[in-house]
């Protein structure tokens, strides 16, 4: 059974996306149904640009992770989280397995 894993980095997630499309430059989780659905595609791409939004590149060495708007910002990511679990298990057909190894980490700096 295959597992869809929900996890922050940046460019990256929460929906973590293993599988490059060579040609077309494009990551995906490599299920039709999770990655065409528009629904979760649009939620996804929220919830990323928020938690990008906390990165800066004009600090004196270069990337900077702005803690205390993380912070700020955990429970409407923790928000996002659930809404894209959400819409996960209702489009399941059981043939993938959803791993949060986000929300406990956003649980916990609250």
């Amino acid at each position: 059974m295959k597992k869809i894993r929900i996890m922050f980095d940046f460019t990256q997630g929460p929906i973590w996306k293993e599988k490059l499309d060579i040609k077309t430059g494009q990551w995906s989780t490599g299920i039709p149904i999770i990655d065409n659905d528009a629904v979760l595609n649009s939620l996804n791409d929220k919830a990323s640009r928020l938690y990008e939004s906390l990165y800066s590149f004009d600090a004196p060495d270069g990337c900077s992770f702005d803690i205390k708007r993380y912070k700020e910002s955990s429970q409407n990511l923790l928000d996002m989280i659930s809404k894209i679990k959400d819409r996960l298990n209702f489009l399941n057909d059981g043939s993938y397995q959803v791993v949060d190894e986000e929300s406990e980490k956003l649980r916990s700096i609250q």
